[in-house]
């Protein structure tokens, strides 16, 4: 039977730290700038403290997921099909994501549900939404099945998917989830036109520790995991338990996407 080799469109995905199981396109020609009224972003903080008068990247993206306003005013309401912009005061500051949004494919900073566009800066310097150096090991975005992402004029930098690591046990151990992709999971439709992706990263989980006495037999790890020596379990789905057993241990929770 002959073999299915990866599409350019995967390739560049995994070069650049997307993991797309839906469509993506990447625009490296100079691409006209989309033009819309939508929600804007004049904050480079991440909180969504309601009623402050700033309108954060968090907040933006829960009213567009929302089709409302949840803000208290802060941010537009969304409406289910938003573009968000950023205040030019904004230029040449770093948006540091900090906390999980999203864990519905592993640990991300934020979750795409509806149709939304965000459109950094035309000028340089422009605009950076990056992992907080601060944080937990996060991706930067998810989006959902049947969603779509547009990103544009911007630099998303940082993000790291991280598998779960195997499972320990007294017989054979679990393998270590994969971590895949760092900076976008994507279930949906992906557009990124002029924007950087960099220093994204995906780590595999590490292969499970023995609790029992004699011969360690546990399981490898996942993409650039540490496995142990010998054999054991696969690596446990992206929000699977960790589990402990007499016999065999699953894999632990996994970082999937990226």
């Amino acid at each position: 039977m002959k073999k299915k080799g990866k599409s350019v469109r995967q390739i560049i995905g995994v070069v650049f730290g997307v993991a797309a199981l839906g469509t993506f396109s990447l625009g490296f020609a100079i691409t006209p700038k989309i033009t819309a009224v939508g929600i804007l972003v004049n904050s480079n903080g991440d909180d969504t403290t309601a009623g402050d008068r700033l309108c954060t990247l968090r907040e933006a993206i829960n009213n567009a997921n929302a089709e409302s306003d949840t803000t208290s005013g802060d941010c537009a309401a969304g409406t289910g099909n938003d573009v968000i912009n950023f205040d030019p005061a904004l230029a040449g500051q770093t948006i540091a994501a900090s906390t999980a949004g999203d864990t519905s494919a592993g640990l991300s900073a934020f979750i795409i549900n509806h149709r939304v566009t965000i459109q950094g800066l035309l000028a340089s310097p422009g605009v950076t939404i990056a992992r907080s150096s601060t944080g937990p090991n996060i991706r930067l975005f998810t989006v959902a099945s049947g969603a779509s992402l547009t990103l544009q004029y911007l630099t998303v930098k940082d993000g790291v998917a991280r598998g779960g690591n195997g499972g320990s046990g007294f017989g054979f151990t679990g393998g270590g989830a994969a971590g895949l992709g760092g900076a976008i999971f994507n279930f949906g439709s992906l557009n990124i036109l002029s924007s950087t992706l960099s220093n994204n990263q995906a780590i595999g989980g590490n292969g499970g520790a023995f609790d029992g006495g004699g011969s360690a037999t546990s399981g490898g790890g996942g993409l650039s995991g540490d496995g142990s020596p010998g054999f054991g379990g696969n690596g446990g789905p992206p929000n699977g338990g960790a589990g402990a057993g007499f016999a065999f241990a699953t894999g632990g929770s996994g970082g999937f996407g990226g």
